[in-house]
C-alpha cells in the first residue's frame, strides 16, 4: 500500500501523462519479469486542495507461481524509487521536493489554518521588524519574543521553536533569521546569497549525473 503524491492539480495532469506514470512506476518498481505478475489496483484521488494522489494496493502474491512475494525492500529499493520521483518531477516538469526554493521557514501542522495564519503573521512581523532595523541579530530577537510573552522551547543551528501565548504546542521556524549563522546584517545578507546560489545550482543542476 502506498502513494505517488504531487503538487500539482489533479485536473492539470492529463489521464495520457498519468498512465505513463504509473507505467514507469511499476517499471521501476517491479521490472519487466514481474511487473505482469503481480495485480496492482491504482485508484485516484484529488481530495487535498485538488492535488494529485494516485493511490496503489500490490498484493504479496505472484499470480504465476501462486507464491508469496514482497515488491519493496527498503534497503535495497528506496535510492532507486527516489531517483524515480527526480527524473519524473524533471521530465514532467512537476514540482520537486528536493527543490530549495520550495524550503519553507514555518514548520507546522497546516491543517490547523488558524493556527498556521497566526504564526505566519508573526513571521511576517519579525521580518518587517528586521527591515525596519529593530531587530540585529537572532540573539536580539529571542529577547524581543521573549519580552512579548513567547516561550523558545528550542534552539539549534538551524532554528529555534516557539511556543505562542496562551498556547502549549511549539512552532518550528528555520533558516534566515531564525538561523544560529544570523548574528548581524551583513551575516544575514550572506545567508540569502548563499540561499539565491543553492536555488541556481538546482535549476542548472546536470539531471543525467544524477542518474
Amino acid at each position: 500500500l502506498g502513494v505517488l503524491s504531487f503538487s500539482e492539480q489533479a485536473s492539470s495532469i492529463s489521464n495520457k501523462t498519468k498512465q505513463e506514470i504509473i507505467a514507469d512506476f511499476e517499471r521501476t518498481l517491479l521490472g519487466e519479469h514481474m511487473k505482469n505478475r503481480v495485480n496492482i489496483l491504482w485508484v485516484e484521488h484529488s481530495d487535498k486542495d485538488g492535488r494529485l494522489e494516485l493511490n496503489f494496493l500490490i498484493p504479496k502474491i505472484d499470480l504465476v507461481t501462486g507464491k508469496s512475494f514482497n515488491p519493496y525492500y527498503a534497503k535495497h529499493d528506496q535510492f532507486n524509487i527516489d531517483l524515480w520521483k527526480r527524473t519524473i518531477n524533471d521530465e514532467y516538469g512537476f514540482t520537486s521536493p528536493n527543490d530549495p526554493a520550495k524550503e519553507q521557514n514555518i514548520r507546522i501542522d497546516k491543517k490547523d489554518l488558524e493556527h498556521y495564519n497566526t504564526i505566519a503573521e508573526l513571521d511576517k512581523t519579525l521580518k518587517e521588524l528586521l527591515a525596519q532595523g529593530a531587530i540585529l541579530n537572532r540573539t536580539h530577537m529571542l529577547e524581543l519574543l521573549s519580552s512579548n510573552g513567547y516561550t523558545i522551547s528550542r534552539t539549534n543551528k538551524d532554528g529555534i521553536s516557539i511556543i505562542l501565548p496562551n498556547q502549549k504546542r511549539p512552532n518550528r521556524m528555520k533558516g534566515g533569521i531564525y538561523s544560529a549563522e544570523f548574528t548581524d546584517l551583513k551575516k544575514l545578507s550572506e545567508l540569502g546569497e548563499s540561499q539565491s546560489r543553492r536555488i541556481q545550482r538546482y535549476s542548472n543542476r546536470d539531471t543525467q549525473t544524477e542518474c
